[in-house]
């Protein structure tokens, strides 16, 4: 593990500073919290607020109606992963199927409903963020920004019975961020 002090965090080459909720992803993955939170830090972060301000900027105004169905195809795409992440986690650790006791549905439901969420989200995002005037644009990201690293947060510091479960997953993952790629990848 690196030292915090030693990253700096930058979006490009232009030395953009990143936003606070691609920071906290970054700075999250320092601490030894489950795959599961360091993959929903991340998707928090690309799907709430960068797909929002990617979407808008493809179609301006009244014009962002026309990307709709695109959007919305590749939700159903996103969708129809769930059962294979949900197993590929399950190989990375087997406690893992706690998850399905997070919500008495089903364990998938868990995951598919936050990626559901934060689509809709991000499309709401998208729509408001593409009407508003210039000269606000960037306060307007700043302040989604804000929210969206409050999920974040929660994402990092669950409530009691979340944080017995992540806990106990956490104690059977694997230490190595190669083999958890491995997993991930295979």
């Amino acid at each position: 593990m690196l030292p915090a002090k030693t990253i700096t965090y930058f979006c490009n080459a232009q030395n953009t500073p990143l936003t606070t909720s691609w920071k906290s992803a970054f700075k999250a993955t320092q601490q030894p919290y489950t795959v599961i939170q360091h993959l929903l830090m991340g998707m928090n972060a690309h799907i709430n607020l960068d797909l929002g301000i990617a979407a808008a900027e493809t179609s301006k105004g009244i014009g962002i109606q026309t990307i709709k169905k695109d959007f919305d195809l590749i939700n159903n795409i996103i969708g129809s992963l769930i059962n294979t992440v949900q197993k590929d986690l399950e190989e990375i650790c087997a406690p893992m199927k706690l998850v399905k006791y997070v919500d008495n549905r089903s364990k998938e439901s868990v995951i598919n409903f936050s990626i559901t969420t934060a689509r809709n989200t991000a499309w709401a995002n998208a729509v408001s963020l593409s009407a508003v005037v210039p000269n606000r644009y960037d306060h307007y990201i700043n302040t989604l920004d804000s929210n969206i690293n409050l999920v974040a947060s929660k994402i990092i510091n669950p409530n009691f019975s979340q944080s017995l479960i992540l806990r106990t997953v956490r104690a059977f993952e694997p230490k190595d961020v190669g083999e958890i790629i491995k997993y991930l990848r295979d």
